[in-house]
């Protein structure tokens, strides 16, 4: 009898509140079920709530590391790369383990999702840095730009810089918001329509400031931010 190879789905939010929301969680838990069970997999899906990607110290990412060493999975599936790691280091380093236990890496939104093949671990390699580097920049160059409002807490306007919400009084960063704005930019820099960047943020969890789903034109204006256009050098 013909067992049915077992994959790991990885899913994860960077802060409580949007974990609370289950959003995006139950976004990617959707999408990465469709595609393990297209393909034949039985799926087990591990959640890290609340956790950025910053390390790799999460329960839910080192219990499915454990159960890849048992030899429990064949192939892992996530929405997107940046769920394991926005460490080039680190995400390198996992994808090297999975290669040496024989275990697939399959990413739904990538361009191409089996990164186990070699257009797929080239692809990933260079989307893996960039996004390092989109971090790196707009965490450094927007630290640098907005220092003086958040020391002051001056309001420029009734709304928070994109990036940044008002605390207490204080202009402080909106980590969820951010990590929207390196997609945004990782995906424009790639070519993507305003559209497409749109579909993806919504379909990860991410909001306007209000609340509301993302659309052409909030993704225009997220791009045309103080912190974005600091992230680009511009």
């Amino acid at each position: 009898m013909k067992t049915t190879p077992r994959a790991a789905v990885y899913v994860r939010v960077s802060t409580d509140k949007q974990a609370e929301k289950g959003l995006s969680l139950d976004a990617q838990d959707r999408a990465c079920r469709k595609m393990g069970e297209g393909l034949g997999y039985e799926v087990e899906v591990f959640r890290d709530e609340g956790f950025s990607a910053k390390n790799l110290k999460r329960p839910a990412l080192q219990a499915m590391l454990d159960a890849i060493r048992a030899k429990r999975f064949a192939a892992v599936i996530v929405t997107t790369l940046d769920r394991l790691s926005r460490n080039t280091i680190e995400y390198l380093t996992l994808r090297q383990e999975f290669h040496q236990r024989g275990v697939k890496l399959l990413a739904v939104d990538e361009v191409v999702s089996d990164i186990t093949t070699p257009e797929g671990e080239f692809h990933a390699t260079i989307s893996a840095g960039m996004t390092a580097l989109v971090r790196r920049q707009i965490s450094a160059k927007t630290r640098f730009l907005m220092a003086d409002l958040r020391r002051r807490g001056v309001r420029i306007s009734g709304t928070a810089p994109v990036g940044y919400r008002f605390e207490d009084g204080l202009v402080v960063e909106d980590e969820t918001e951010m990590a929207a704005l390196h997609l945004v930019i990782e995906m424009a820099q790639r070519g993507s329509s305003y559209r497409e960047i749109a579909r993806m943020l919504n379909a990860q969890g991410y909001r306007t400031k209000s609340g509301r789903l993302h659309h052409a034109m909030s993704v225009g204006r997220m791009l045309k931010s103080r912190a974005a256009l600091a992230a680009v050098g511009e």
